[in-house]
């Protein structure tokens, strides 16, 4: 997600801080380790904003730190996306300093922006910002998790496979992709590259946005349920449409990857089974499942669990997860 008409967080130059208990409490979090979920299954994460308050916040709610968080770049213009590189990767050293591994976002630098990028046009600006990332990433050789343009196939998203004319042009899209993997992988092979559509087929068939097996790492999917448009149930369509969630973890195995969810959540109380029903799924998985972010921010599409706001979901997540 994190588009224009569904992410305004991204607007903003700095997300104000959220209270997580008294300073005391949040230096002992602080200073302990994350902790890897006793369960089978992927690194599970959240997605709470761009301050490290709000990872603290989800954290306190588990009752441990989850290993991953989940930041993104300004998408909203090119100017946006170049000047929020220095903000988003200090949050992501704070965000570090708190427990966390970051999961990084880089998107478009604004809609129909692909030309631009297949030409090499903004391949100057993308250098800067994987060298960042780098920098603000553990001095070690783990692997750097960067999601690159994601939710191509929805027309509204910055990110769509769309060329200038509006038209979805999905060799375009590749083309682009291939550009931004290259920088990446040029600058560091610690850099894992994730491809990530949003569930079910959308505007468009994802697939035909595959950029090959040797510019991706990871195949994942965002994944939302919402009480306005589904009803308690709608799992197994979700799991079962042509391009669904089994379809991307097949697909994935078929490549040698592994899946992942990089974003997911539910609005609604009334989708508990659903959740329960999505979390044993996950959990089936097993070592393919590399990893699963919950959307735990109230703006937009409110699937917080962190304060209580939907009390059954919280109760089933802390059940299955923690």
């Amino acid at each position: 997600m994190f588009g224009t008409s569904r992410r305004n967080f991204l607007r903003e130059a700095a997300i104000a801080s959220s209270a997580v208990g008294t300073m005391g409490a949040v230096s002992e979090w602080l200073a302990s380790p994350a902790q890897a979920s006793g369960t089978l299954g992927g690194t599970v994460g959240c997605i709470g904003g761009n301050d490290p308050a709000s990872y603290l916040q989800f954290a306190k709610f588990l009752g441990r730190k989850p290993p991953m968080a989940l930041l993104a770049f300004n998408q909203s213009s090119p100017a946006a996306l170049w000047s929020s590189v220095p903000y988003i990767c200090g949050q992501g050293v704070a965000f570090r300093t708190a427990g966390a591994n970051v999961l990084w976002s880089v998107p478009c630098p604004g809609a129909k922006q692909l030309e631009a990028i297949a030409a090499g046009t903004w391949t100057s600006n993308y250098t800067t910002l994987f060298k960042s990332i780098l920098a603000a990433s553990a001095p070690d050789n783990s692997a750097i998790l960067v999601r690159l343009p994601w939710e191509f196939n929805l027309s509204w998203q910055e990110n769509a496979a769309m060329d200038k004319n509006s038209h979805f042009n999905t060799a375009l899209f590749v083309s682009a992709w291939q550009v931004m993997a290259t920088i990446a992988r040029n600058i560091s092979p610690r850099f894992r590259i994730i491809w990530c559509p949003n569930v079910t087929t959308m505007q468009l068939d994802p697939l035909k946005c595959w950029p090959g097996v040797d510019y991706v790492d990871y195949v994942t999917q965002d994944f939302y349920m919402q009480a306005a448009y589904n009803k308690p149930g709608d799992f197994s369509w979700f799991l079962n449409e042509q391009r669904g969630l089994l379809w991307a973890s097949q697909f994935a195995a078929s490549k040698g990857k592994r899946y992942g969810l990089s974003e997911w959540g539910m609005d609604s109380d009334a989708f508990v089974g659903d959740f329960n029903a999505a979390s044993l799924w996950l959990k089936g998985l097993g070592t393919a499942l590399q990893h699963h972010c919950w959307w735990d921010r109230a703006d937009t599409i409110n699937c917080t669990i962190s304060n209580n706001a939907h009390p059954g979901l919280a109760a089933a997540y802390k059940a299955q997860w923690a």
